[in-house]
């Protein structure tokens, strides 16, 4: 070790007091002020840890080196933090230390890999975590957890656009951008899936907030939901398609009481730790109330009259004015026409072609009551 291990000292309790000092500042939800006192506890580990020039020092060399990678880390100092963990790594450090090295390691070579590709990924994870019967010991069919990703991944999107101020339906694109949900880590508990929302592009996210301002307005749109505060839902979202895609979105989310009990989403919003318990259930979705979507044209109009349908759906026309898919009824045989609401037909209804499903709709008429034609209202797998 050098000669003066009490300055090695000193310099590793201020660079932890300024860590401190960031982790409070991230509570507070003061970014600049987070990142000003983590460069600064960097700077003072990075100098102690460069001090002990002996691979004999250990664990003490390796420990410095891993604490100032880390901080660099944080500090979006990817070349420093690989740097650093390459310095370590040269050394002998113990097997435990070697093992959060390499990790740490794998981390940054991830970062770079991003940046060379210009790609720009959320610090906050968006957490999603199952349990029921069907989950054991971390292990769950893969159709349970992939299909809840790619609805929340929808959510998500469509928030972006919402937030961009995109109509929903709309076929413009977002410039000079091109946004990504990353699946970050699988962790074996009940079954947890973290999730990481990225951009890649000229452009970044600050014009709407942030990341920060993405995750904050999804789980809101969740809490309330949740709730049953249909009013003040709607009114957060502002839009009637994409309310109705959001409540038809996070129903195939929920729990379906059986093999999906429960559905925990977190996020890590503004420095402080959000989460939704998702208990409300697929069939408690019925109770939810649906602004009525279907434009009247020459009359047509959907009567408060429902009717429940099965088979398989097939056959899709989005060209007309209002989008449609058909059903053969199993029960009388007789082929439907199913009048379907931009609002689901890409994100809920698509996913469904080819499958036996349950479909819930009201009946249409135009001067009398039309003998084969619904307006859907809901849609299930069977």
């Amino acid at each position: 070790m050098t000669s003066d291990p009490k300055l090695i000292i000193s310099l590793h309790e201020q660079a932890m007091d300024w860590a401190d000092k960031a982790r409070s500042a991230r509570r507070a939800g003061d970014n600049v002020a987070q990142n000003g006192f983590l460069k600064k506890a960097f700077e003072l580990e990075k100098q102690a840890a460069l001090m002990i020039q002996s691979e004999e020092s250990e664990p003490t060399r390796s420990v410095l080196h891993r604490s100032a990678a880390s901080l660099a880390y944080k500090c979006k100092m990817y070349r420093e933090a690989e740097w650093l963990v390459s310095r370590a790594l040269l050394g002998n450090p113990p097997g435990e230390i070697m093992g959060e090295l390499r990790r740490l390691n794998r981390k940054v070579l991830l970062e770079l890999r991003l940046e060379d590709k210009k790609v720009s990924v959320s610090d906050q994870e968006f957490t999603m975590n199952l349990d029921g019967n069907q989950v054991i010991e971390g292990l769950a069919p893969v159709d349970l957890i992939t299909h809840r990703i790619t609805k929340l991944k929808k959510i998500f999107w469509n928030t972006i656009r919402q937030t961009n101020g995109m109509a929903f339906g709309s076929s413009a694109q977002l410039k000079n951008q091109k946004y990504t949900l990353w699946v970050s880590a699988w962790e074996p508990s009940s079954i947890d899936v973290v999730l990481r929302l990225g951009v890649s592009g000229q452009m970044s996210l600050s014009n709407m907030g942030g990341f920060d301002s993405i995750f904050h307005r999804v789980m809101t749109n969740f809490e309330l939901l949740n709730h049953g505060d249909y009013g003040p839902l709607q009114n957060q979202i502002g839009d009637n398609e994409y309310y109705c895609n959001f409540v038809a979105l996070a129903k195939e989310i929920a729990p379906d009481g059986d093999d999906v009990v429960t559905v925990n989403l977190g996020a890590v919003v503004e420095g402080q730790q959000r989460e939704v318990d998702f208990r409300r259930q697929q069939q408690e979705f019925t109770g939810v109330p649906l602004p009525d979507l279907l434009q009247p044209s020459n009359g047509l109009h959907a009567i408060n009259e429902y009717l429940t349908l099965r088979g398989e759906l097939q056959f899709a026309d989005g060209r007309t004015e209002h989008k449609q898919v058909k059903l053969d009824d199993i029960n009388s045989g007789k082929p439907w026409t199913i009048l379907v609401p931009e609002a689901l037909m890409k994100d809920v209804v698509q996913p469904h072609f080819g499958e036996q499903v349950e479909i819930v709709g009201k009946r249409m008429a135009r001067k009398n009551m039309l003998p084969t034609t619904l307006y859907l209202t809901e849609i299930r797998k069977l």
